[in-house]
Parts: structure tokens; sequence; C-alpha cells
């Protein structure tokens, strides 16, 4: 967590310099994550987007891949889903 912090915070901070004021994340349902990057942003003065948060991931998902756009498994819970999941291209099954 400490080197993600570093990187995280390194990012921001070249954020801030450049003007930005704000940073957009992607995650859905990890409210303890989504507080901990508000913190970490507010350390910058960036406000930290949540677009994504707490959306039905089905209606997501769906108009995501009605748009033609592809989506990758990046993470697995793996005491839901196996691990061979992880990096599996999403596609729209009619």
């Amino acid at each position: 967590m400490h080197d993600y912090e570093k990187i995280v915070s390194g990012k921001l901070l070249t954020l801030q310099n450049e003007g930005y004021t704000h940073n957009i994340f992607g995650n859905i349902f990890l409210e303890d994550l989504k507080q901990y990057r508000e913190k970490l942003t507010r350390t910058f003065g960036v406000h930290g987007v949540f677009a994504f948060c707490k959306i039905d991931i089905h209606i997501m998902l769906q108009s995501f891949l009605d748009l033609g756009l592809k989506a990758v498994v990046l993470y697995v819970q793996v005491s839901k889903l196996d691990k061979s999941f992880a990096g599996r291209i999403l596609i729209k099954v009619l």
C-alpha cells in the first residue's frame, strides 16, 4: 500500500502543478477505497470524482458494450469467481 500511495501521490502532485482540479476514478462498489482516495486527493487540492460509484453493474456494462467498447476483467474476488477470469475480455452476448 505504501508503494501505491507514493505513486498516486506523485501523480496527484503532477495534476495539481498542471492546474487540474479533478481526478476521475472507475471504482464501482468499493466504498472504503472511495473514502481513502477522497482523503488522498484532498491532500493535493484535487477533487476525486467517482462517476460509476453505486451504478447498477449490469446496466453499466450493457451500456458500455452497446457502445462497442471493450472491457477487461482486472481483478477477481476468488471466493466468488475463479482467478482464470482475470484478464478476460468481456463481450456483448445477444
